[in-house]
């Protein structure tokens, strides 16, 4: 039996590879509005709701494959699943850099379904090969990888598109090469991690097994809860922000590199203060931290709506980002120490469930809302988020009678 890889080495590699995958995707997050209108053609009038069913769309298909991907990986290969979804995804950059139409660009978007559900593949094996006295700081670095990348894609895509005349397709068909790359690297560097008893039966009576026991937990429904409200306000706004920078930044000489200031920037000062986040959170608790957090991102929503310049969202962008990275920390904090060992395997492999499920829900909503009148999506974002909090204070009020 070939001893496990050092998990430095593990984590470098998934620590890369999410890096890539976030940084790649930021671009399209990013660049969407400006893409669609200048090079698909889509009128000013209907970005919106393009906007709204394109980020729907690549959560559609990947909602009911989610179960699956974890049981494939434990049963057969962790490698090759987390392999396959930078092979899928970069097939999904080279299509979209090649789309010079809606149509293609809508089949593009379909293929993201089979991307997803890696992250929790990755979390899984780093948990295996760290020593336990190493999981929550393993965990922690790896966690920066998808801020890091979401952070400098934005800054990185807008001068490449600017000032080299690379162009936006030219853009994604890069990040489709770097896919395909992050692909290589687990494919040719991750040794195999095989789970100490790896799952046997029917593929279809696991991930139904792996889903009742998720969701029929009272302490993992609750914080799938709390991270679903949570994030249904990220994604109403998150899809928004750029086509906000647009409507400040009319001229469309520089308005990559605005909408490069109001997205990267914010997120590489939320990638900042998550690592600050969890040392506060071992000190006074991840629900107070978690709490506090989320009405931030509350208070930077609301004043969205009313933002008088591109200087002056940056700032609340800030707000959001961080606020949002420290959500995400305190969660998979509170997953990480709080649940049973045959708990958290199955919720790791499940848990962006709820933001598969608000990313289908929240930019549609979102888009509804932009049709009546632009600042209402932020509005009720914020009004989300204060839900959000509210179920926080409330299970944080519970404690001392149950311990989640």
């Amino acid at each position: 039996m070939k001893a496990r890889q050092a998990y430095p080495v593990v984590l470098f590699i998934f620590f890369t590879t999410s890096l890539v995958e976030s940084l790649v995707v930021s671009h399209l997050n990013a660049f969407l509005p400006v893409y669609l209108h200048q090079d698909l053609s889509v009128s000013q009038k209907n970005v919106p709701i393009f906007l709204a069913l394109s980020t729907a769309i690549e959560f559609v298909l990947g909602l009911p494959l989610v179960p699956f991907w974890g049981v494939w990986a434990d049963k057969f290969s962790r490698k090759w699943v987390i392999a396959r979804s930078a092979y899928v995804g970069a097939l999904v950059f080279f299509m979209i850099g090649a789309s010079h139409s809606v149509v293609m660009f809508v089949i593009s978007l379909l293929f993201v379904g089979f991307q997803l559900g890696n992250t929790g593949v990755m979390l899984s094996s780093i948990r295996d090969v760290a020593p336990a006295k190493r999981t929550g700081f393993a965990i922690a670095i790896f966690g920066l990888a998808s801020p890091l990348g979401f952070a400098l894609g934005p800054l990185m895509g807008s001068f490449l598109v600017e000032h080299t005349g690379l162009g936006l397709h030219g853009l994604f068909l890069l990040d489709g090469v770097l896919s395909a790359g992050s692909g290589v690297l687990v494919s040719v560097l991750f040794r195999e991690v095989r789970p100490a008893a790896p799952p046997e039966g029917r593929t279809l009576d696991l991930a139904l097994r792996a889903v009742r026991r998720v969701f029929t937990s009272p302490r993992i429904g609750k914080l799938f809860l709390i991270f679903g409200l949570v994030i249904l306000g990220r994604q109403m706004v998150s899809p928004f922000i750029p086509l906000l920078v647009i409507h400040l930044h009319p001229l469309s000489y520089g308005q990559l590199s605005a909408i490069g200031l109001v997205t990267g920037t914010s997120a590489l000062a939320g990638a900042a203060i998550s690592p600050l986040a969890g040392i506060l959170g071992d000190r006074i608790g991840f629900r107070r931290v978690l709490f506090v957090s989320v009405i931030v991102m509350a208070a930077s929503f609301f004043a969205m709506a009313i933002a008088p310049s591109v200087l002056a969202l940056a700032g609340l962008s800030l707000l959001f980002s961080a606020a949002n990275s420290i959500n995400f920390a305190m969660i998979f904090s509170m997953l990480a120490t709080t649940l049973r060992d045959d708990e958290r395997t199955p919720a790791l492999n499940l848990v962006y469930v709820p933001l598969y499920i608000s990313g289908i829900i929240g930019p549609i909503i979102a888009g509804g809302f932009a049709r009546v009148d632009f600042p209402l999506v932020f509005i009720a974002a914020g009004v989300m988020a204060l839900i959000g909090a509210w179920v926080v204070y409330q299970t944080r009020a519970r404690t001392a009678v149950t311990t989640l």
